[in-house]
């Protein structure tokens, strides 16, 4: 299972194969951000990727965790 999260900028490099077979991204600067919610099957991968919303992040010491612990 893959957890990514709404709207957060995420290194394309790093989240290329993650996305594989969604088309709704904005690009910036080598980064890149999901808009919607959800979940669905990666055939890539052969696993489920699980994308929540922004609201779950929270600042702990600088840091934005999901949850406040991951």
């Amino acid at each position: 299972m893959r957890i990514l999260i709404e709207e957060y900028q995420y290194d394309v490099s790093k989240v290329r194969d993650v996305l594989y077979g969604i088309d709704a991204l904005e690009n910036m600067e080598g980064r890149v951000s999901i808009h919607y919610v959800g979940y669905y099957y990666n055939m890539l991968l052969k696993d489920c990727v699980f994308i929540l919303p922004k609201v779950l992040l929270k600042d702990v010491d600088g840091k934005e965790l999901v949850f406040g612990k991951v």
